[in-house]
């Protein structure tokens, strides 16, 4: 909605703005904004409709791999650490992981590195084999497979999930990092990981 002070849209940043406490921005949600793409000139379209005040700037702030971040950090992985320390991108160390060979033969952009991310992603969201065969374009049993690929290289990570999916069953929440108690119902502990 347009603001009758000075005729520009303002966002909402609301700082526990969903269900799992996460930050997030409405009307408009500029964390949904399409990423511009070198290759595509259109793609920078939807970003000019952003403009500061005369003399002000805009910030971007890209959260690179955040959600992957945080599960290195919870789990104490040492591969997962490792990648981030080494500047590295962690879809593509996934993609090397399950599919073989090195991060340098699954860079952005690549069908094996956005599997990879996709795998990534589902583990932390609690998907099951069924679901990341699925996501990935392939069968039940493969999606099995390349759960079972990743828990292998990051058993750490293994334990952690674990962990917390049997916490959540006896107690029917987790706790945050900042003390908040997410409750749900202990036959989703697959989504336990997610609160956090």
């Amino acid at each position: 909605e347009m603001s009758r002070y000075d005729g520009r849209v303002h966002a909402s940043w609301n700082t526990t703005g969903t269900r799992t406490g996460r930050f997030s921005c409405s009307n408009p949600n500029l964390q949904q904004v399409t990423r511009p793409e070198p290759e595509e000139p259109r793609s920078y379209l939807p970003r000019r409709v952003y403009v500061a005040d005369r003399g002000g700037c805009i910030y971007v702030f890209d959260l690179d791999q955040i959600e992957m971040r945080g599960f290195a950090h919870y789990t104490g992985d040492p591969a997962l650490i490792d990648t981030f320390h080494c500047g590295d991108d962690v879809y593509s160390q996934v993609a090397a992981w399950v599919f073989g060979g090195s991060r340098s033969d699954h860079p952005k952009g690549t069908p094996t590195r956005y599997q990879g991310k996709v795998t990534a992603l589902a583990i932390i969201f609690g998907a099951s084999g069924k679901r990341v065969g699925a996501m990935t374009g392939n069968s039940d049993r493969r999606g099995y497979e390349i759960l079972d690929t990743f828990w292998a290289q990051s058993p750490r990570s293994k334990r952690f999930v674990d962990e917390v999916r049997r916490r959540f069953r006896e107690r029917g929440y987790v706790v945050t990092s900042f003390g908040r108690h997410e409750r749900g119902r202990p036959d989703e502990d697959y989504k336990s990981v997610n609160k956090l």
